[in-house]
This record gives structure tokens, sequence and C-alpha cells, in this order.
């Protein structure tokens, strides 16, 4: 939320959209969630979309798409070890992207990194990257 929240203050013309469903232990969507952390930093309601069906980062994307506006450029953001995934993921369903990495917490760094080694893998076997 940090690095969207920053990236938005410094480009007040950008707008957000916020993807992710709502888990069956969520109280409500990870898209609602951070949609109420953007509009605690100072974020104007209006420039935020909600995306809530999604429940992979290929959904969240592919849902999300249908939000940006046409010939726009994306700037996705999410955690470092996610940019790259993430992008590829996004230029293979046709949009124009740049990312932007969020901090990771130090405690999640070894975990979080195998995991997506072995993500990059099934997407890669999959055609999805």
């Amino acid at each position: 939320m940090d690095a969207a929240a920053r990236y938005m203050k410094s480009s007040p013309q950008t707008i957000a959209i916020v993807s992710g469903g709502k888990g069956e232990d969520e109280p409500i969507s990870e898209a609602k969630a951070m949609k109420k952390g953007l509009v605690s930093e100072g974020i104007e309601k209006d420039r935020i979309l909600l995306e809530t069906r999604s429940r992979t980062t290929y959904q969240n994307i592919k849902f999300s798409k249908k939000l940006v506006p046409k010939n726009s450029t994306v700037v996705c953001v999410t955690n470092g070890f996610h940019v790259y995934r993430a992008v590829k993921m996004a230029e293979k369903l046709g949009l124009k992207v740049h990312g932007l990495s969020a901090r990771t917490p130090f405690s999640t760094i070894p975990k979080s990194y195998l995991r997506e080694y072995l993500a990059i893998a099934k997407y890669k076997l999959t055609g999805r990257l």
C-alpha cells in the first residue's frame, strides 16, 4: 500500500485498480482492504476502482484489464519477488505495463522467493507466461 500510495500522490491523474477476492476466512475482499488502505493514506475514493472476483494473479490481471482505460500504460505494484511474473502475465494479456516493487518483509523472503520460483515454472509450462 505504501508504494502504491506514494506513486499515486506523485501522479495525481493516476487511478488505481485494486484487485483481489474474498477468502472464506476473510471479512472483506483483498480489493476492499486495499481501497481502505489507500484512502487512509489520503488517496481520493473516486480514484480507486475495485475488482473483487479474482483468486489468482492471472485472474487479478485478466479481470482488472477490463477496467483499464484504452491505450493506457499500467503500473503493476506488487512485492519485489512477484513483479517479474505479474508484469510478464500482464504483457501476455496485451497490457502496456511497468512494474513497481513494494517492500517485502525480510522474514518472508526465503519462502516467498521459493514459492514464486515454482509459480513461474508452472505458468511457463501452462503458457500463461
